[in-house]
Formats: C-alpha cells, sequence, structure tokens
C-alpha cells in the first residue's frame, strides 16, 4: 500500500434487485483490490435470510459473508452487523424475529466504521436494492445518504434492466451519493438478444455514469476469484482510480 493510500476508506456494493449478483461482485471488488496491494475487508451490516449454524448453541451467520470467503483465492477479514433468519427485507425479518424494531442503524455505523478503520478499504455489500426498508422509517437509500460513502451498481443484462439501473443510480445522484459506475453482472456477449446486444449503446447514451465492466457468468468454486480473474482485471482501472483519488 502506498503511504498516501487512505486508511479505513469503504466502498458499498448496491444493485437494482436482489439477487443481481451484488454478492459475486463484492468478491471481485475485493479481490480487485486485493490485487492493487490493500489490506481488504469485506462486510454486510445487515443480512435478511441468515443461516443457521448446527451446535450445542445454534447461531446464524450471513451465507452472503460465507461465500465470498469460499470464492476468494486470498482470505479476507469480514464483519456481519445483524444476521436475520427471515428472507424478507431487514425491517420485516427484524419485527418477526423480535416481535418489534431493533435494528439501531446508528450503532451498525459505528461498529461498521469501527471495522473499516482495520483495514485500507471495505467492500461493503448493501441489503437488497435502495428503497429496501431497513427500519420502519429508514430505507438503504436514507442510509447511504447519511453515510455518503460510494456506491457500485451492480445490474441485469437482460430485458428491463434499463428502466431499474437509471432509476438506481438517478436516486443515489439526487441524494448526492458518489455512485463510482455500474457493473452488469450474468453479461453474455454471445446473446442473440436484441435487449442484451443493446444495452451498451443504451447505457452510453443514457446512464450517467460508467459502466465499470461487463461480468459474464462466474463458475463459482471454491477459491475460484483471484485478482488475475478475468473479470477482477476489468475492474482494476476504475478502482485504482478511486483509490488514488480518495
Amino acid at each position: 500500500m502506498s503511504e498516501n493510500t487512505p486508511l479505513g476508506k469503504r466502498l458499498w456494493i448496491t444493485g437494482t434487485d436482489t439477487d443481481v449478483g451484488k454478492t459475486v461482485v463484492t468478491a471481485l471488488v475485493a479481490a480487485a483490490f486485493q490485487g492493487i496491494g490493500l489490506k481488504t475487508q469485506v462486510a454486510k451490516p445487515l443480512q435478511s435470510g441468515a443461516v443457521l449454524l448446527p451446535g450445542q448453541s445454534p447461531t446464524v451467520a450471513s451465507p452472503d459473508l460465507q461465500s465470498v470467503r469460499a470464492w476468494l483465492k486470498t482470505a479476507v477479514p469480514t464483519w456481519c452487523g445483524v444476521c436475520l433468519e427471515a428472507p424478507a427485507t431487514p425491517w420485516i425479518a427484524d419485527e418477526t424475529q423480535h416481535g418489534h424494531p431493533s435494528i439501531d442503524l446508528e450503532r451498525i455505523t459505528a461498529q461498521l466504521i469501527d471495522f473499516g478503520a482495520q483495514g485500507d478499504v471495505t467492500v461493503v455489500e448493501a441489503a437488497g436494492g435502495v428503497y429496501v426498508p431497513l427500519t420502519p422509517t429508514q430505507t438503504v437509500l436514507g442510509w447511504l445518504t447519511t453515510i455518503a460513502d460510494p456506491v457500485i451498481v451492480v445490474a441485469r443484462p437482460n430485458l428491463g434492466t434499463i428502466n431499474h439501473t437509471l432509476l438506481t443510480v438517478n436516486a443515489l445522484l439526487e441524494r448526492n451519493i458518489p455512485v463510482l459506475g455500474v457493473v452488469v453482472s450474468g453479461w453474455d456477449s454471445d446473446s442473440t438478444d436484441i435487449a442484451q446486444q443493446t444495452l451498451p449503446q443504451v447505457f452510453e447514451r443514457f446512464l450517467p455514469v460508467p459502466v465499470l465492466a461487463w461480468v459474464p457468468r462466474v463458475a463459482l468454486n471454491p477459491q475460484c476469484i483471484r485478482p488475475d480473474h478475468g473479470a477482477v482485471e476489468a475492474l482494476f482501472p476504475a478502482l485504482a482510480s478511486w483509490v488514488k483519488g480518495a
């Protein structure tokens, strides 16, 4: 790491929808930062659909962080703020599990800052899309507004993604949240579908931020994501530029 690299920087990964590929892109971005030579960490502040770990005192764990740790060739420290069992928005999962709202975003933010200070950069995977409710009064978008960290938006390549992507990116920009760009996950360069064939043309004309990478479907095997992975290398220029200018 260069002595000029800021300590404790955070970069959030959000998406246009749930199951759009945020966790894969989180791992790819983490591997890219590792390739740059940064002490990299991964955080999931709020996890719904947590998995139950066996044992005498059962505990729950973040399946997203489990996947990131499994896919990355080089291990990273990880942290999950709140793990909720129900596969629903964190607000509903929280009330289902505890009978009342218990998510304290100020406390989680403070914990995230403390965790982030232990590394050069922390890749933070957000829950769902930007309008997902985290509490009865706060969404992902509202929370990001209070934090003001930069964001990468993960989008699908198929029909419908133009509207979802433009709405998501513009919602973030209208709140003065820095958007580094969009990563299109699941891209098929050989597709004969006209919606996919013309997506680069449409995004170039209407998207107010750059597309950082067109990431094809990644074969997700243990330790498959390394800094020399093709999808990781595509992210190097934008991330290196952000680190240098952050």
